[in-house]
């Protein structure tokens, strides 16, 4: 068990145990929905790193189940789909209005749960307008 007192690996920083993961981001996630749903805006570098950890509590229930985790089953920033939670918080809106927004402007899922990174960005252009 980590003391409370154990240096995190950055500064100001603060280690989330694996097992801790996925209670955490559940958390965090409802949290975020409900500051969401209020109309308040999340940070984008947030949004980011709440993916982070929900990738990491996926590979933590993956691995004790025998599956392969080398490969993360979350979308890495860098790739061209983007999650319809990422989505939202880019457009600072809840993920039902995010979805609602996107297939309105003609914009189709690849594979459920994911947008075109393209599309969104488009889509964000058009309501800065």
């Amino acid at each position: 068990m980590a003391s409370v007192d154990a240096p995190s690996s950055r500064p100001g920083g603060v280690a989330v145990p694996a097992e801790y993961a996925m209670p955490v981001w559940r958390i965090l996630r409802d949290q975020l929905a409900r500051h969401r749903a209020a109309g308040a805006q999340v940070p984008p570098g947030l949004a980011v790193w709440l993916d982070d950890l929900r990738a990491a509590a996926l590979a933590q229930a993956l691995t004790p189940s025998g599956h392969d985790s080398a490969r993360p089953p979350d979308i890495p920033a860098s790739s061209m789909y983007v999650s319809t939670d990422r989505a939202a918080g880019l457009l600072d809106v809840t993920d039902r209005h995010a979805r609602r927004l996107l297939t309105g402007h003609g914009y189709r899922q690849p594979r459920r749960g994911l947008w075109r990174a393209q599309d969104v960005a488009a889509l964000i252009a058009a309501r800065r307008r």
